[in-house]
């Protein structure tokens, strides 16, 4: 009887175990696959630091063995935040454009696209240089605004708007400053009253329209000498 109740615990152990094993060698939820990429492109790394390549390969496990879970698909937003921080701008932006072309109503697309409108200005460097960061930040701002007016980040893409608009109309004002000093008054009268119509409310355009009352004085002078003759 003693040998048999040592038997049947003993079965009892073995089983446990066994289905303790099979257990631990379960495939991962994609739940869980997406918390291990989060902790790895935040502090996975040595001491703490962010761990882009465990990171991509958790995202990547996540894509194979669970394509088409909701988890998948915000997976690629784990991956451009690490590229991001990581200072690769380019793969960055890349995938937040790519994620909001593909799922254009997703809940977490206002997010992103106020992602894009950061990164963009970030990139932004001198009013007298290439103004591409500054047009693309306006853009993602418009699109945030236009088509979630009601998110919380509605209210953030009206000050990178604001922002990417002074930057615009100071590039025109500087152009047309250019313009006046070479005397080429009829490009400036031109740069300036365009200035006026596309960005109105700017402080730039304020200064434009004062330029242009001066230039306009100029422009008409002989005409009115004449006149008095």
């Amino acid at each position: 009887m003693i040998f048999r109740r040592l038997c049947a615990a003993g079965l009892l152990v073995l089983a446990t175990g066994c289905a303790s094993t099979q257990r631990s060698d379960a495939a991962p939820s994609p739940e869980r696959l997406f918390q291990e990429a989060e902790e790895a492109a935040q502090h996975g790394g040595p001491f703490g630091t962010r761990d882009c390549f465990t990171a991509e390969q958790k995202v990547t496990e996540l894509r194979e063995r669970f394509p088409y879970h909701a988890a998948t698909i915000e997976g690629d937003l784990i991956i451009a935040e690490c590229a991001w921080n990581d200072g690769r701008q380019a793969e960055a932006t890349a995938r937040w454009e790519s994620f909001v072309r593909l799922y254009p109503d997703h809940r977490r697309a206002p997010e992103v696209w106020l992602r894009l409108a950061r990164a963009y200005k970030e990139q932004f460097d001198d009013i007298d240089r290439d103004l591409g960061s500054a047009i693309q930040a306006l853009n993602a701002a418009n699109t945030l605004i236009r088509r979630f007016p009601e998110s919380d980040e509605a209210n953030e893409a009206v000050e990178v708007r604001k922002w990417a608009r002074e930057q615009l109309a100071a590039h025109e004002l500087y152009v047309a400053r250019q313009y006046i000093r070479e005397g080429s008054n009829l490009a400036a009268r031109d740069r300036l009253t365009e200035l006026v119509r596309l960005y109105t409310g700017t402080s730039a355009a304020e200064t434009a329209q004062a330029l242009l009352t001066d230039i306009e004085s100029r422009l008409n002078f002989p005409e009115t000498d004449a006149a008095e003759h």
